[in-house]
């Protein structure tokens, strides 16, 4: 909602024909302040939730350990049967 631009001179800071606008940027602010908060409050939540993923490399070592651990397994198992063959 675009208002008129005001007009140029013929009052002083304190003129009351101010107050009004003035008082509707007041409310203005304080609802966007009260959707900043409750944004503020949102992005929180999700900072949280981003910390608790694991990040690439953390993906990277998990694949390399459950690798590792097949590998192991795979090569005790073959050392078994070897050992069972005689």
């Amino acid at each position: 909602m675009r208002s008129k631009p005001l007009a140029s001179g013929g009052g002083t800071s304190d003129s009351v024909s101010m107050d009004p606008r003035v008082d509707m940027l007041d409310k203005r602010m304080d609802r966007i302040d009260a959707k900043l908060d409750g944004m503020d409050g949102r992005l929180r939540g999700i900072e949280l939730t981003l910390a608790k993923m694991p990040t690439v490399n953390g993906l990277w070592g998990m694949i390399a350990t459950v690798l590792g651990i097949a590998l192991a397994i795979a090569g005790l198992t073959f050392m078994v049967a070897e050992w069972v063959k005689g």
